[in-house]
């Protein structure tokens, strides 16, 4: 369809250029019904709290009784009335912040509207002229965009999870190469000098390929750069994005409150960043830091100071859902802590369960990417751990023209009643297409069934398209 304006022609053909490369970005809505019932492997609802009828109650007990204290003045419920500095500040946010600071064994924590204007915030405020960033290659957009608009001095990437020793060649020719952390900070010091200010930026679980980062091996290499053997901060600094981890990862018989609480590294961390929009089933995110950092973040971080405060609905959702992930938070309509501890590691030890399940069966029935295309179409499993699956995310690829056949799949599985997506490029690198599927804690052994079943399906078909496109 033709505009009569030029510059919306412009956008037009932009916009069927990224279509013609089966790379157009649209909104979808899947509706469920009891006729048409959907089982949902791709949202990050990793504990299907969003959906539980525990926390809505528990959530509205918490809203009435937030509205009848004097923490919220004047009572607002469904907006905050302004910025954090101006009208939308309460005692009750600031509650929230010291509780969650002190469960995630933070000396302060600040809340945002969402994970990416909690990045976008450290990372545009906190580095500083001459200063370096150092960062995972899949670091999430936000932190890039956050890097991009900071004042560090040089921005180095360093290959996926690679810790020590290693080159990898990345690009559509393999001409660029990535060295490791240790390599890239060894680089550092010549290029900038040993005393020069580091940031190193990793996630602690990767949401596309679902594995963990080797946090302690990463911490040893930052403590290594000045021959420290202790977890005292220095020249390097360690900013941990737990978006994926937090409700899903910790520390054993405890809440899961990320893969730095599982590991006991909170001191070694400067920043961590946790979001309420996966697992927590709310939404919003918490940057978790000194307190000195948290007094600057509220002078400098423009996220912070220019967007509208969450309002006390929003706040009232995290508090709940961290009650009822064991975090031993006050909360109203939980009166026995223990009973909701107990409910808690049920519902993390049900979706671990189901987690194990889905990757024992993916190994069995899928192999492993191989080095060179295999001569006939083929889903094959990007494994990530062993026996025991890193985390609830799983990367399963499609050999072949990948981008096209990752979306087919995935549209496959959807008409079958199995909601999964396609993440094709510019999402994640070239040939890595593939379709995400996640699991729940609501998801059934039947359903997990149901879904590999018409994988299996799905790639007969294709061979038996390809033997006859071959006669």
């Amino acid at each position: 369809m033709q505009n009569s304006d030029k510059f919306l022609n412009h956008l037009e053909s932009i916009l069927a250029t990224r279509a013609s490369k089966s790379q157009l970005r649209k909104l979808t809505t899947l509706d469920s019904s009891p006729a048409h019932p959907l089982a949902d492997f791709s949202s990050n609802d990793y504990l299907s709290l969003a959906s539980d009828p525990v926390l809505h109650a528990t959530f509205l007990a918490e809203l009435a009784s937030a509205k009848s204290t004097t923490l919220i003045s004047p009572t607002r419920t469904t907006g905050s009335g302004g910025s954090r500095l101006l009208d939308g500040n309460s005692r009750y946010a600031e509650a929230l912040e010291h509780d969650l600071a002190r469960v995630h064994g933070a000396p302060a924590a600040l809340l945002f509207g969402s994970g990416y204007d909690a990045n976008v915030a450290v990372y545009t405020c906190i580095p500083q002229p001459g200063d370096v960033v150092v960062y995972d290659e899949y670091i999430h957009a936000s932190v890039h965009d956050g890097m991009r608009a900071s004042r560090a001095a040089k921005l180095y990437p360093f290959a996926h999870n690679c810790v020590k020793d290693v080159h990898v060649k990345r690009g559509k020719n393999k001409t660029r190469q990535l060295e490791s952390l240790e390599q890239v900070l060894k680089k550092v010091d010549e290029l900038h000098g040993p005393s020069t200010r580091v940031f190193v930026a990793i996630e602690s679980v990767y949401s596309m390929d679902g594995d963990v980062a080797p946090l302690a091996d990463i911490v040893s290499i930052i403590f290594e750069r000045h021959n420290r053997s202790s977890y005292t901060m220095g020249p390097t600094y360690l900013i941990v994005d737990e978006a994926h981890a937090t409700g899903v990862l910790g520390a054993p018989k405890g809440p899961a409150l990320g893969l730095v609480n599982a590991e006991s590294l909170e001191s070694a961390c400067l920043v961590r960043v946790h979001t309420f929009g996966k697992a927590v089933g709310a939404a919003g995110a918490v940057v978790l830091c000194p307190r000195v950092l948290r007094e600057y973040l509220v002078n400098y971080a423009r996220p912070f100071i220019y967007s509208t405060a969450p309002p006390l609905a929003a706040l009232a959702a995290v508090r709940a859902s961290y009650a009822l992930l064991g975090a031993s938070l006050q909360c109203a309509g939980i009166t026995n802590l223990s009973a909701t501890a107990v409910l808690a590691a049920t519902r993390h030890d049900t979706l671990w369960a189901r987690t194990t399940h889905l990757h024992t069966r993916l190994r069995a029935l899928f192999p492993e990417p191989g080095p060179s295309p295999p001569s006939v179409p083929r889903i094959e499993y990007a494994a990530v751990g062993s026996d025991i699956p890193a985390s609830s995310i799983f990367a399963v690829r499609c050999a072949g023209p990948a981008d096209t056949r990752a979306r087919a799949l995935a549209a496959y599985c959807q008409a079958r009643g199995f909601i999964v997506r396609a993440i094709v490029y510019p999402t994640v690198p070239r040939g890595m297409e593939r379709v995400r599927v996640c699991v729940h804690e609501g998801n059934s052994v039947e359903e997990i069934e149901g879904l590999l079943a018409c994988m299996c399906a799905w790639q007969e078909l294709q061979s038996a398209r390809e033997i006859s496109a071959k006669l």
